[in-house]
């Protein structure tokens, strides 16, 4: 055998093997660098000396000793060889053992933080062929045999700290974990602690709690809402109270808070002038008035002004066409408040036009003049802005002057002519219109007119007008449209000459007539009339 050999080479002795038998044992299995005894029975060897040899390795306390112990510091099989000599006699024996290393358990709770009187549960990691024994405060110890879990139910004092012992083949490890009492102690706080009606507070909810409910103790008990969201928000309409009720892993919690109404805020407006006047007809608006209030944050007007930003945040400025009265809300993150104020618009005054409306012949030229500026406008007729317009329908050019008190107008179609005036406060009239029908004149485009002895009142007319001669008079009258057809005849009773006839004008059409007298001893005379 080697080992023999390797024996009788160290020792450069010869021996003889004996019947004689030596004896030890061993477990199958030892933890590393764990210590065991090793006693030596020699059997029929008298008085022997002996040897204890280890492979791979191991530390002896005293390896020729009978009994010795012997410690093993790394894992795997090991072989103790035991030698026995008396005198030339000699006698062995070896045995094989398993050296394993200690197990490494973990140790874990089924939660870091409890609540007071809640159970829990604490499980070691599993080991195939191990037995656990768990420590608990008091001081406990549980022997929990081959289950790697132990359940924790109340009371149990907390925090603390938990350990198990895990044996595996005789071999031991130790683990612990620590478990703390969990305290919800919620805080509520509110982004406002007072609101005015219809304005929100924001209630939110620290240190505590994974769900959440809200609910109303103050003045009607209600529940508002639950959920996992740790923020509510709060629309008192009357002092209230509010609290919060938190959970988490089966501990609560709960906090409160009260909330006040709030007066409706102090808001002021004032206008940088009360009254104000019209001061453009097309487009109509009047002369700006600011507006500026005071006592929010940011304003609302009604009627809406259309100028942002919207809301405002100061003054604006309003045009109003008529006299208005403006409502101001003010508005905080918290609050609001309203205030009126009142913008008279002053009444335009009038403006006439001479003549009003009239009738000519293409290619002549009418004289339009502003007669009269009506009450309310300030500063002398010299000191004002005078404005005419003709209609899209009057081109080319067909006024003398746009700027003046008086104008020419010679249009080519019958159209309408505009004038307004602004006084010395810039504020303009009522735009006033003059009528001009304009017609052609082809029936009499080669007859003159003699009016020196003629005259008819009223011209223009309506149903009727009265005829006049200076001269002899006349003793027929027809009356012609302006394409030369005759459309009424009068004459004398007598046939005799008369220096007044009355013309009854009335079915006939608006438009320009032109009367013919017929004389005695004199020629035809002709005169232009104008039938409204």
């Amino acid at each position: 055998m080697k080992v023999y050999q390797l024996i009788l080479i160290c020792f450069g002795l010869s021996f003889s093997k004996t019947s004689a038998q030596v004896s030890f044992t061993l477990p199958v299995n030892v933890c590393i660098n764990s210590t065991l005894a090793l006693s030596a029975s020699s059997g029929t060897l008298p008085n022997p000396q002996y040897t204890w040899l280890a492979s791979p390795n191991a530390i002896f306390s005293n390896s020729i000793a009978p009994n010795t112990t012997v410690t093993f510091t790394a894992v795997g099989n090991h072989t103790v060889l035991l030698v026995a000599i008396s005198g030339t006699a000699m006698a062995f024996t070896q045995n094989t053992i398993n050296v394993i290393t200690n197990p490494s358990p973990s140790l874990s709770a089924s939660s870091a933080s409890v609540c007071p009187n809640s159970s829990f549960s604490i499980t070691a990691s599993p080991l195939s062929g191990a037995n656990y024994s768990f420590a608990l405060p008091g001081p406990i110890t549980v022997a929990n045999g081959s289950s790697n879990v132990l359940q924790i139910n109340p009371p149990t004092t907390l925090p603390a700290v938990f350990e198990v012992s895990v044996e595996l083949g005789g071999c031991f490890g130790t683990a612990s974990v620590s478990v703390q009492q969990l305290q919800l102690n919620p805080q509520i706080i509110a982004t406002q602690s007072s609101v005015c009606v219809g304005f929100n507070s924001t209630l939110t909810v620290f240190s505590g709690g994974t769900n959440y409910t809200f609910s109303i103790l103050s003045p009607s008990p209600a529940v508002l809402s639950t959920g996992n969201t740790p923020s509510f928000i709060a629309s008192p309409s009357v002092p209230s109270v509010y609290q919060v009720s938190t959970e988490s892993l089966g501990c609560t919690g709960t906090a409160s808070i009260s909330m006040g109404i709030s007066p409706p805020l102090n808001i002021n407006v004032s206008a940088s002038s009360p009254t104000t006047c019209i001061m453009n007809n097309f487009p109509k608006f009047s002369k700006s008035v600011t507006l500026s209030p005071t006592g929010g944050a940011n304003y609302i007007w009604l009627p809406i002004i259309p100028v942002p930003p919207w809301p405002s945040p100061g003054p604006i400025v309003v045009r109003p066409q008529q006299t208005t009265c403006y409502t101001v809300t003010g508005m905080t993150s918290v609050c609001s408040g309203s205030a009126v104020i009142c913008i008279t618009v002053t009444p335009q005054f009038t403006v006439a036009i001479s003549p009003a409306s009239a009738s000519i012949c293409l290619g002549e030229t009418l004289t339009l003049v502003t007669a009269s500026v009506g009450p309310g406008a300030i500063g002398l007729p010299s000191a004002f802005t005078y404005s005419w317009t003709e209609a899209m329908n009057a081109p080319p050019v067909s006024m003398s002057s746009y700027l003046t008190p008086t104008t020419s107008v010679f249009p080519q179609n019958s159209t309408t002519y505009t004038l307004e005036v602004t006084d010395t406060q810039t504020c303009v009239s009522l735009p006033q219109m003059a009528t001009v029908e304009v017609f052609a004149c082809t029936g009499f485009k080669e007859q003159g007119i003699a009016t020196e002895v003629l005259s008819v009142f009223p011209n223009p007319a309506t149903d009727r007008c009265e005829l006049k001669s200076a001269g002899v008079g006349f003793s027929e009258v027809k009356v012609f449209d302006i394409a030369g057809h005759c459309v009424r005849t009068y004459s004398t009773l007598d046939g005799k000459n008369t220096a007044t006839l009355e013309i009854d004008l009335y079915g006939l059409p608006p438009g320009v007539y032109f009367l013919r007298t017929n004389s005695i001893c004199s020629e035809p005379g002709y005169f232009r009339l104008i039938k409204l």
